[in-house]
């Protein structure tokens, strides 16, 4: 599952990808262009989230879950 505030850029660079693949000849370049980036989205994404989660103060690991979404 994706954060939603990372949804439009991996949209964003999937539409690009996907167009250059149908103009493109080399489909394998695209997709490997694409995969990239979207790993560099989901590790930054990944940043943000820690760093949030560094200056957070937790009263309990019920809050911890909640957070987290895990209920």
């Amino acid at each position: 599952m994706i954060d939603d505030a990372l949804k439009p850029e991996v949209i964003k660079w999937s539409a690009f990808y996907e167009q250059r693949i149908k103009t493109g000849i080399k489909v394998i370049f695209y997709l490997r262009a694409f995969v990239a980036k979207f790993m560099t989205i989901l590790e930054r994404g990944y940043e943000i989230w820690r760093s949030e989660m560094e200056f957070m103060e937790f009263g309990s690991i019920y809050q911890i879950l909640d957070i987290l979404g895990i209920n």
